[in-house]
């Protein structure tokens, strides 16, 4: 009988060590927790797209400008936050009139026109003035001098109460 040396023992316990292909197959094969957290990740992002789709405005909204009453005639009232000026006529019409410089070129920055009282003639209330191309306009939006574009109109709309809304262009 042969007898084993040290160094031969541990080749064995060694060759023990390495599992066979029998082993292996019958290792636990389930989810690993760092799947499990991509996934909930995953679902926790399109939770989020669903939220800011749902509560983000539509297209649709409109803004509550008020009554034909709670504007004098002749003046003009920006609503900065909306993009239009509210321009009553001396008739006392309502007109909402963009912000935007109606000629703006592709590749220039955008311009946006003011209303200017210094600018105003004989009995008139002031002009809108664009800055960037130097064309003014009535308070109606009527192009007076400059690029000979009018003022871009928007839809003012009002109910059977009264109540007028406008869409703005942005």
């Amino acid at each position: 009988m042969a007898t084993l040396r040290r160094w031969d023992v541990a080749a064995i316990e060694e060759d023990d060590a390495v599992a066979s292909p029998e082993e292996e197959s019958a290792a636990p094969t389930g989810v690993r927790s760092g799947c499990l957290v991509a996934l909930a990740l995953v679902a926790l992002g399109a939770a989020v797209v669903v939220l800011i789709i749902w509560l983000w405005p539509s297209g649709d909204s409109h803004v509550d400008i008020g009554r034909v009453e709670d504007y004098r005639p002749g003046s003009v009232v920006y609503r900065s936050t909306d993009g239009f000026f509210v321009a009553t006529q001396p008739d006392g019409s309502v007109l909402a009139l963009s912000d935007i410089d109606p000629h703006n070129p592709p590749g220039r920055r955008t311009c946006r026109v003011t209303f200017r009282p210094d600018l105003g003639v004989a009995d008139e209330t002031g002009r809108f003035f664009d800055g960037c191309t130097g064309s003014l306009y009535d308070i109606g939006g009527h192009a007076l001098s400059g690029d000979g574009f009018d003022l871009t109109r928007l839809a003012v709309q009002q109910d059977e109460e009264g109540n007028m809304k406008v869409k703005p262009s942005r």
